[in-house]
């Protein structure tokens, strides 16, 4: 590890800004041949920081850079933020200083620590402490998804206050420099919502864009039917789709959401799905369908592009080889177990999935068919 605080730095002035150069990092007691320059500028109204690692020592890998990292911050309008986190859809802790405060150890992170993973539990790259209209506002530009931790700490010598920073995970090997993907902060007076436009504003030159169907942005409410259960119980075949319509449609719902509509039943069997004929065949499934529409329906059939099933020929023959595996080569499992009143099903019926890597374009292509 080579923390900021062991370095040698010489720093320049720059137009709007600074630049911070190490030639040679100390580790422990020992200088590497790796060296670091960091810059940071003002560009309207936000900070931007730069990075460029160059790596010319022998048998090293670097895996991890934590940059910028922004505090101790206590407050932002003399009382106790909030944080806004971007974990799925999106979270908000109350006085985050004190919630990180009273947590407890777990035995892999200190208690006063709090992180997710972008690509994964994060759905973006972004985070913001809010307190009245004083909003601190920090992302990062990465179109290129390095591995990244969006971390937010507590302190341990002035309890409350927080600290937060990202830390990208670039691989860089021996010989090769590598470019860090922008940062950006901005504080400001206003609401979250103007950092985040700037983040829209940003993702736009990478990210594509779909138009919502007009049924979508209509929707009432979304009715979840499972139609065939994991442990092949069959609770709904595809001749009463227009009667659980009427009853979507008794609870304020105009679509029905399918899942399990497949032979394997719900949560079985990714990606080898097959329309059920027990459950009344492809042709029935499409009729009925059909009639809900006509009643000014919807209906969506479920599908999902992250398990694969490892009980599969699928996997055994192609999908072992598109599944994501940690450092040590083991793949990461996920295990759902569904059950209705029954111990056993509950405790000895859990379903394996390994996870498909989302880079692989194999898997890709496949989602695509």
């Amino acid at each position: 590890m080579a923390f900021g605080g062991n370095q040698e730095f010489s720093v320049a002035e720059k137009e709007n800004g600074l630049e911070f150069i190490v030639n040679k990092m100390s580790v422990k007691d020992t200088k590497v041949d790796i060296s670091l320059r960091m810059a940071v500028s003002l560009e309207g109204e936000s900070l931007v920081f730069d990075a460029d690692i160059i790596n010319n020592e022998t048998d090293t890998l670097i895996t991890d850079f934590d940059y910028p990292v922004i505090g101790n911050i206590r407050t932002l309008a003399g009382g106790k933020p909030a944080l806004l986190w971007p974990r799925q859809c999106g979270q908000k802790y109350i006085n985050i200083g004190d919630y990180l405060t009273c947590l407890e150890p777990s035995g892999k992170i200190a208690g006063d620590k709090m992180s997710m993973t972008y690509p994964g539990d994060g759905s973006m790259q972004w985070m913001a402490l809010e307190e009245k209209d004083q909003v601190l506002y920090f992302s990062s530009h990465d179109s290129d998804f390095y591995s990244t931790e969006l971390c937010v700490m507590g302190s341990d010598s002035d309890l409350g206050a927080v600290a937060l920073t990202i830390d990208k995970m670039p691989f860089i090997k021996y010989g090769e420099t590598w470019k860090a993907p922008s940062s950006v902060i901005k504080l400001y007076t206003g609401t979250w919502h103007h950092g985040v436009r700037d983040y829209i504003n940003w993702s736009k030159n990478w990210k594509k864009t779909y138009s919502k169907p007009k049924w979508v942005k209509d929707m009432m409410g979304y009715y979840l039917v499972i139609n065939k259960q994991q442990y092949g119980t069959e609770m709904w075949k595809y001749d009463t789709l227009p009667q659980l319509y009427k009853l979507a449609v008794d609870t304020g719902c105009d679509t029905l959401g399918l899942f399990g509509w497949y032979d394997s039943g719900h949560d079985n069997q990714y990606p080898e799905l097959k329309v059920s004929d027990s459950l009344g065949g492809e042709q029935a499934l499409k009729d009925n369908i059909k009639k809900v529409q006509k009643e000014g329906g919807n209906v969506t059939l479920y599908f999902q592009g992250h398990l694969i099933d490892v009980t599969t020929d699928y996997y055994k023959n192609v999908g072992c080889n598109y599944e994501a595996k940690n450092h040590w080569g083991v793949p990461y499992y996920e295990q759902y177990s569904k059950y209705y009143y029954s111990s056993f099903l509950k405790n000895y019926t859990f379903k394996t999935f390994a996870t498909a890597c989302p880079s692989c374009t194999e898997w890709q292509q496949l989602m695509e068919e």
